[in-house]
């Protein structure tokens, strides 16, 4: 028997972490705030204030009034403070903006005449930041859904998203935007709260005070919902009442990706139908039957998901080049129907391939017509055949039909002597729908055996 060396086991296993470090896919965006604040200060007599930057500032300023003849009056004075402070997450951003100024007029007499003179003081406090949403150049064009909720003591401050002004005048605004990113593209949001106060004379002063809290939460938009990625229903497809172990999988109320039912509480889907989306588990739900509005048909919660992330086990997702785009989603309650067949590599993808065999792609989404939805819910199919072989997936280029990405998730059915098995998995495809590509479910045996629940 021989015994390994320490050292090179040693050796091996930090090459093997470093390796799984360094597939580990960049995000799809990174949040950058630039706090930037200022004051301004103005006194009888003494040169103005002025102090800018990222930090807090707080600074006064003393008049100089003096008599000629005999002290009578009082000195101006003026004060001022702007904080900007945010919390940032790898998704979110809350912005806290604090602005006050304060200021008190003086006076003073000469001896000419013993006459009187009313001096001002004036301040003016500004705290503001930019957000900016920076977009991964490396990743596909992809739309974001932006929830920015704000809040103000007053209607003074003002929220702008690339200069279009969300907040108009109000001390609350609550927005939930639809964002499209397009790669190495950037958006900003521009929060300002000013404030400014200003007397003149012995009598009175002014004081003014103003906060406010912004709240920006960026997530994918749901995969079928999104208008400017892609035409999202099965080209050439037609609406069918069949395959039903086929649903729906949602986001919220939207339509996000389609699935196939492989266990009592367990979904066969795209990989890329959950990478970005890990934080919004909680919204996800599971829908069967042939029309999303059928209300025979109750929704399944979503509460886990599993897809390749280790390349120790042979499988990595790629979310940039969808290479391994395959995942699983477990529900909460058991799933009414039979769950799908697998197929495990017979009759082989060569032989399909060859003989140009059909295959029937299942999904679901929505015509777009005068840029309105039209069908929206409808389980569609359509039949065609792939033509090209590659590692863990398969191509297919037939012109007038294509899933066009848009039923992601969705199978790909062989059927043969009234048996249905389902050998692929939509994945993606070229931005003119003209090429796609479908995850090889036969090359994932060993991954998706020990997963099934």
């Amino acid at each position: 028997m021989t015994v390994p060396n320490l050292a090179s086991s040693m050796l091996v296993a930090l090459l093997a972490v470093s390796a799984s470090v360094q597939a580990a896919a960049p995000p799809p965006f990174t949040i950058e705030v630039l706090p930037d604040n200022d004051i301004s200060l103005q006194a009888f007599g003494v040169l103005p204030k002025v102090l800018q930057g990222a930090t807090e500032l707080s600074a006064n300023l003393l008049g100089d009034e003096s008599s000629g003849c005999f002290e009578y009056g009082r000195k101006s004075y003026t004060s001022a403070q702007a904080n900007a402070q945010s919390s940032v997450t790898d998704s979110s951003v809350t912005l806290s903006l604090t602005s006050s100024s304060f200021s008190r007029g003086g006076s003073y007499r000469t001896c000419l005449g013993v006459l009187g003179h009313d001096t001002s003081a004036q301040a003016s406090a500004r705290s503001s930041a930019t957000i900016t949403l920076h977009f991964n150049p490396d990743y596909p064009k992809a739309d974001y859904i932006v929830d920015i909720a704000g809040t103000s003591s007053n209607n003074a401050f003002k929220l702008l998203l690339d200069g279009t002004d969300l907040a108009q005048g109000k001390a609350l605004v609550s927005h939930s935007l639809t964002l499209t990113a397009e790669p190495g593209s950037s958006t900003q949001l521009f929060v300002e709260l000013p404030t400014t106060t200003r007397n003149e004379g012995e009598c009175c002063e002014q004081r003014a005070g103003n906060s406010a809290r912004v709240d920006v939460r960026i997530r994918k938009a749901p995969i079928l919902a999104s208008k400017s990625l892609l035409k999202p229903y099965i080209v050439g497809g037609k609406q069918t009442h069949a395959y039903k172990n086929v649903g729906a999988i949602m986001l919220g109320e939207s339509l996000h990706c389609t699935g196939t039912v492989l266990g009592k509480r367990t979904i066969l889907t795209a990989a890329h139908c959950i990478s970005g989306y890990e934080k919004q588990l909680t919204d996800m739900a599971f829908k069967l039957g042939s029309n999303l509005h059928d209300p025979a048909f109750a929704r399944v919660k979503v509460i886990d998901f599993d897809l390749p992330r280790d390349s120790a086990t042979g499988y990595s997702f790629n979310p940039i080049t969808l290479e391994d785009d395959i995942a699983l989603l477990y529900t909460q309650e058991d799933l009414s129907v039979t769950p799908v067949r697998l197929h495990s590599g017979n009759p082989n993808w060569e032989q399909l391939v060859d003989q140009r065999v059909s295959l029937t792609f299942v999904g679901f989404g929505f015509d777009v017509v005068d840029n309105d939805k039209v069908g929206e819910g409808i389980k569609r199919a359509a039949s065609w055949w792939v033509d090209d072989i590659e590692n863990r997936r398969v191509a297919f280029s037939v012109k007038g039909k294509n899933t066009c990405k848009g039923d992601s998730g969705g199978p790909a059915f062989l059927i043969e002597n009234s048996s249905i098995v389902q050998v692929a998995i939509t994945s993606g495809g070229d931005d003119a729908c003209k090429r796609g590509y479908e995850t090889r479910v036969d090359a994932f045996q060993g991954w998706l055996a020990s997963r099934v629940r």
